[in-house]
């Protein structure tokens, strides 16, 4: 009996092929309770898309780039400070020239003072929102009437004074001239209240 075609092949030295194994199925490990990604861990789900695809904002960020109300108080804390420093500072200049101010006047008035502690009428002037007075001679009241003697607060004290030194104190601290007929200084606007008139006199006797 003849070969057949396979056998004359393994016999002329072809070997005979094996047949390729089939894969085996992989096991299928998806647990079954699994969730999306952005579900896992807890976290917060991803921002909201917009329809264009565009990110929304926070809800806690405001329209505009306005700022929040911490930032909002802490930028009218810090004001409020700056304001009260300045005004601080401003109220220390104020003191000191007004420190100024008074040293150099008691040093232009030392010892050139004419009040008289014989005097016996009182010369009275409007001064710092009241009625003022200062003693004086007869001599002296109409000096001041005629404006050849002014008066001065110096230290708390009302000073008659020469014209001479009233004017350079008026250049020093005019806030300190209290009568100086001249400059119209401490009259009253109206000129029924002319308080060198000797209706406006105060007794000495007189009791409060």
């Amino acid at each position: 009996m003849g070969l057949s075609l396979r056998d004359q092949l393994l016999q002329a030295g072809f070997s005979q092929s094996k047949p390729e194994p089939k894969p085996e199925p992989r096991p299928n490990h998806q647990r079954r309770d699994a969730r999306p990604p952005h579900k896992r861990g807890g976290g917060p789900p991803p921002q909201a898309r917009k329809p264009d695809g565009e990110s929304r904002p926070p809800r806690e960020a405001k329209a505009g780039g306005e700022p929040s109300l911490a930032h909002a108080y802490q930028i009218r804390a810090e004001t409020e400070k700056r304001e009260r420093e300045e005004a601080q500072k401003r109220a220390q200049e104020e003191a000191q020239r007004k420190r100024e101010q008074r040293q150099k006047l008691s040093a232009l008035v030392a010892g050139k003072a004419q009040n008289n502690p014989a005097g016996e009428h009182a010369r009275n002037f409007f001064y710092g929102k009241k009625i003022r007075k200062v003693n004086v001679t007869p001599e002296q009241f109409q000096q001041l009437n005629a404006g050849e003697l002014g008066v001065a607060q110096v230290d708390g004290r009302f000073l008659i004074l020469s014209p001479e030194i009233i004017r350079e104190a008026l250049s020093i601290a005019p806030q300190h001239v209290a009568l100086f007929v001249p400059e119209g200084i401490g009259a009253s606007n109206n000129p029924d209240d002319d308080y060198s008139d000797p209706r406006f006199q105060v007794p000495d006797d007189l009791v409060w």
